[in-house]
């Protein structure tokens, strides 16, 4: 049986400690809609104003921190 890229995402993130249940709520999420809407920016990639004011405001938290 085949995994849908949501259940992916979860199993991928799910985990995750970004300090809020919210956070990495938002994560999974993201994740899902990327692996669906490959694209080069947030606005491309995310279709839905909503979603895409929720990639936004996460990329932009000073709480979550990237790895280079």
């Amino acid at each position: 049986m085949k995994a849908t890229t949501g259940s992916w995402a979860s199993a991928e993130m799910g985990d995750a400690d970004l300090g809020q249940a919210a956070r990495t709520g938002r994560v999974v999420q993201m994740l899902d809609v990327m692996v669906r809407h490959p694209a080069g920016t947030v606005s491309q990639c995310f279709r839905v104003p909503r979603e895409q004011e929720g990639a936004y405001r996460f990329l932009e938290n000073d709480a979550v921190t990237y790895l280079d």
